[in-house]
């Protein structure tokens, strides 16, 4: 019960990713349901490559706003926290270390993704 809730709720933080990666472009780069089905039939690990692609778009979309604070390797972060996630969880136990690697990945991508936002609506932290 407890996976497959992880699961579903992984996926959907897969679809919202790239309705924020589309929105940054202003057109469709990913589809969702595409990103969805290849994800769902590798069994995630095409999850981890749109993540990092999600990563080098948002990195790129906050260097060209001129976001302070950003984190400038953004991609080579979420490269190395996924790897090293997808390498730990293969040994035994390993999950313990590799599932907070992953998550420490998507934490990445989404406080540059609330950085962008705050800029682009001029939101401050202060709220």
């Amino acid at each position: 019960m407890l996976v497959r809730s992880l699961v579903c709720i992984i996926w959907n933080r897969i679809a919202a990713n790239i309705t924020h990666v589309n929105g940054l472009h202003g057109r469709v780069k990913y589809q969702p349901a595409v990103v969805l089905l290849v994800s769902i039939l590798t069994c995630g690990l095409a999850g981890l490559i749109f993540e990092i692609l999600y990563a080098f778009d948002v990195a790129e979309s906050t260097a060209s706003h001129g976001i302070r604070g950003r984190m400038t390797q953004l991609g080579t972060w979420v490269i190395v926290c996924n790897a090293a996630a997808l390498v730990t969880s293969l040994i035994p136990g390993g999950v313990l270390v590799g599932f907070p690697l992953g998550i420490l990945a998507s934490v990445f991508v989404q406080v540059e993704l609330n950085r962008l936002a705050e800029q682009m609506t001029g939101l401050t932290s202060d709220l």
